[in-house]
């Protein structure tokens, strides 16, 4: 039987806010309840309160492009292209021109949503009409190509095609460049990037300095990372505590002298103490109600995430300390980082699918953690469970690049990583190869109708890769999130479950009905 497990946000005991003060983690749960009675209203406002239909009709009663920009501006931030669109009409219906703004804010709306080719088609109607997109259209542009690996070339380009224009790029359109060069693993073009925003005369900021920290440390330019840690320091550039964790990783991974590693440790703790002491200041002048409670969460992920490395990172130098350590990679296979660990990482765009099959039909009991993030869970499960072999299935780099740090400090051999799009991945895999697939809190959403990673494909997709006595978990903490996915089994039962297989690929005899108790 499939199990379908959903854990609320008011009964889990594994939610994300369990570390959230008494009185945040009430006014969450209170929150949630109303969100879980009133979904339509709820998702019809901003985060003030105002309902979409009065942005709307505020749209119609005025004739000031400025005021009808920053309504557009206002559906924009809310994520709701739709309701920007609408918006953006009236200006034309009252005779009004549309100027650069207008369209920027558009724009801004098109990525927000991650409507990459909405956001072309937008930027071709600027050129088209004649107006000269300045550094934050192009900025905003490129942060759509930022968003999706398949758009990464055309960023570069958009970068070239800018400074051709006339237009300079600035501190915020590099940051944007590099911040996708270090998701994706692009330590050559974040490298080339950076030569060449210095020799633009554009001084790294604080955002700047942490991202090409990170993009040398993950790639093959460590001792330029440790370099430029000592560099900021001198400048008095502040050092996020995630930055000086990387690095404190790999230098230990590549076989750094122990006392450079330490040192790497102390000004992470140093700085993390400083971070929080500045956070908790924030956060006792200002009560800004969802925006407040949501970066708290955030918080409170980070530094979990930190905690679990650094003790990885304490664990491996005890050991080496010691002289117990067993596992010694070498300083190459560090440095090569998991684009070279080609018999343990698969990746999406250069798939070996009889490689990864043959790994998958091992015999062995397989699980696997779709958007495995930074790998927490799943390393902690393979030390607890070191019969099964676990498959981590992760989209961006970074992340996957983190998990690959841990089970190398953890020298752990029975967890695997894929690096690709859940969504279309997922469709690659071998059928009924998998006794359990987890799903741990997915990115929450704000309406019913707003794109997710759990919705009805997937499922069906994960009842074709679950063996005939499999089980699919799912944890969120999103009541409206849990009510989507079960209207969705509810609907593949009513169906008669089960995903269309390829004729190659034998039937499966589950059904939704399997899965149905919660």
């Amino acid at each position: 039987m499939i199990r379908h497990l959903v854990q609320k946000m008011s009964f889990s005991t594994h939610s994300r806010d369990a570390g959230l003060p008494a009185q945040k983690r009430r006014k969450l749960n209170d929150d949630s309840s109303q969100r879980n009675d009133q979904p339509h209203r709820i998702q019809n406002t901003s985060s003030k309160g105002k309902p979409d239909s009065d942005v709307l009709d505020e749209a119609k009663k005025t004739n000031n492009l400025k005021r009808l920009n920053a309504l557009i501006n206002e559906a924009a931030k809310r994520k709701n292209h739709s309701l920007a669109k609408r918006v953006f009409d009236h200006i034309h219906q009252k005779s009004l021109t549309p100027d650069l703004f207008s369209y920027t804010c558009l724009l801004n709306s098109c990525v927000r949503s991650g409507l990459v080719q909405e956001a072309i088609e937008c930027f071709d109607k600027i050129i088209s009409d004649n107006i000269k997109p300045n550094e934050v259209t192009y900025t905003t542009l490129l942060r759509a190509f930022c968003s999706d690996e398949k758009y990464f070339d055309r960023a570069a380009n958009l970068l070239t095609s800018m400074r051709s224009n006339g237009v300079k790029p600035n501190d915020r359109t590099y940051a944007t460049y590099l911040r996708s060069c270090y998701r994706f693993g692009k330590t050559e073009e974040g490298d080339k990037a950076f030569k060449e925003m210095k020799a633009a005369g554009i001084k790294p900021n604080e955002s700047i300095t942490n991202l090409i920290i990170k993009i040398w440390a993950t790639g093959k330019y460590l001792d330029h990372a440790l370099n430029m840690i000592e560099n900021a320091e001198k400048a008095q550039v502040m050092l996020d505590p995630s930055t000086l964790l990387i690095c404190a990783s790999m230098a230990a991974l590549a076989g750094r002298k122990v006392k450079v590693v330490e040192t790497l440790i102390e000004k992470f703790d140093a700085c993390l103490k400083r971070q929080n002491a500045a956070n908790k200041t924030e956060n006792d002048d200002n009560d800004d109600g969802d925006a407040d409670d949501r970066k708290e969460r955030a918080l409170i992920a980070a530094k979990a995430e930190h905690e679990f490395e650094r003790k990885f990172v304490g664990d491996f130098l005890a050991s080496k300390k010691s002289g117990t350590l067993q596992h010694k990679p070498t300083m190459e296979e560090i440095l090569a980082g998991p684009r070279a660990a080609v018999d343990s990482v698969f990746f999406e765009s250069s798939l070996n699918s009889t490689k990864l099959t043959a790994v998958i039909d091992s015999k062995k009991v397989a699980k696997l953690e779709i958007c495995a993030g930074a790998g927490d869970w799943i390393v902690s499960k393979a030390v607890q469970e070191p019969e099964s072999i676990w498959f981590a299935l992760e989209i961006r780099y970074d992340r996957a690049h983190e998990i690959w740090r841990k089970l190398k400090m953890k020298g752990l051999s029975n967890v695997f990583i894929l690096i690709g799009d859940a969504k279309t991945f997922t469709t690659q895999l071998p059928l009924n190869s998998f006794d359990e697939v987890y799903t741990n809190f997915p990115e929450p959403i704000h309406t019913k109708e707003a794109p997710r990673l759990i919705d009805r494909a997937l499922i069906k997709t994960i009842l074709g890769l679950l063996k005939p006595s499999g089980h699919m978990y799912v944890a969120t903490d999103d009541s409206l999130y849990a009510e989507c996915i079960s209207e969705d089994l509810a609907k593949i039962h009513a169906e008669g479950g089960g995903s269309k297989k390829s004729s190659k690929q034998p039937p499966t005899n589950k059904k939704a009905s399997d899965f149905m108790s919660s």
